[in-house]
């Protein structure tokens, strides 16, 4: 019985680490091509690339659906997941660089911590306190450099860095508010439907954006960039992260977030050319550590 509670708790952590890989590429592929398609015209293709992905699994999968007393919550999650939350972190990457805005976004697990106790849907405990506290601490060591961020101006770091913690605080309603949904629904069902929603909710402020400025012009390396964030890092990764989401509780989901600065340092030095130093080996350190705090089983 503990070998198959490990095995299944292995698996869910598996689906979580894979989500929040995907999610730190799409740092630095949405600060790539940002620039060429607009926040909110990427946030709508990334999702309506991830609805039609999610919906042709359900469909081949024959998933169950959403009860229909919570289609309405499904809906309003689902427009602040899946439409607020990208609109938000495109807009954000206008202003800051990918590896910046990750380390922001790894404030995810410690809003996840807070508003699951506000609610009381989790308890407040030490260790996950201090797991998150690590994960947090490591993200930002890795980002500590002297000198990184010197030359963008003041203020549009401030602006790019609360846009950002606003995303971030988005992620973690959506933690945990939706747990009791995902639970008693299929995941498959939910995710899409709450997917689709989003995506409604963006096509208003795409076509408005289309209307004023013309449809963007998008390079090749664009174009794939864009498919990448509606497949691996949409349809695909979120729907991993509501699978764990179903199984385990929202912050031993949220810690993992904590990875998304290291992946995206890494990828933004490699593809965007932003500065990268030793010293995000030590941020992924505590990184490391922090996920094991709080992922690891505490005595009875």
């Amino acid at each position: 019985m503990a070998s198959e509670q490990q095995t299944h708790t292995g698996t869910t952590e598996l689906a979580t680490l894979s989500a929040v890989i995907f999610f730190g590429a799409s740092v630095v592929a949405t600060r790539f091509v940002v620039d060429e398609t607009g926040a909110v015209t990427l946030a709508f293709l990334r999702f309506s690339i991830g609805t039609l992905c999610i919906l042709s699994h359900a469909f081949v999968t024959r998933a169950g659906g959403v009860k229909r007393a919570d289609m309405p919550a499904t809906f309003a999650l689902g427009a602040l997941f899946f439409g607020i939350f990208p609109w938000l972190f495109s807009q954000s990457l206008l202003f800051i660089p990918a590896s910046l805005g990750a380390i922001i976004l790894a404030t995810m697990p410690i809003l996840t911590l807070i508003v699951a106790a506000l609610v009381g849907s989790e308890a407040l405990t030490r260790k996950k306190l201090l797991g998150t506290g690590l994960g947090f601490l490591g993200g930002s060591i890795a980002v500590a450099a002297p000198d990184t961020f010197s030359s963008i101006p003041l203020e549009n770091l401030l602006l790019g860095a609360l846009l950002m913690l606003a995303t971030s605080l988005c992620g973690a309603l959506y933690n945990v508010l939706s747990r009791s949904y995902l639970q008693r629904n299929n995941s498959v069902a939910f995710t899409a439907l709450a997917m689709l929603s989003g995506t409604i909710f963006l096509l208003p402020f795409a076509a408005g954006a289309a209307l004023t400025e013309g449809w963007p012009s998008v390079s090749w390396a664009g174009l794939m960039a864009i498919l990448f964030l509606g497949t691996l890092g949409g349809g695909i990764g979120f729907f991993l992260w509501t699978w764990a989401l179903q199984r385990t509780t929202p912050t031993r989901v949220a810690i993992f977030v904590a990875i998304n600065p290291i992946a995206a340092i890494i990828l933004a030095a490699l593809f965007l050319g932003e500065p990268f130093q030793p010293v995000v080996a030590v941020g992924l350190a505590f990184v490391l550590i922090g996920i094991l705090v709080v992922s690891l089983p505490g005595r009875s």
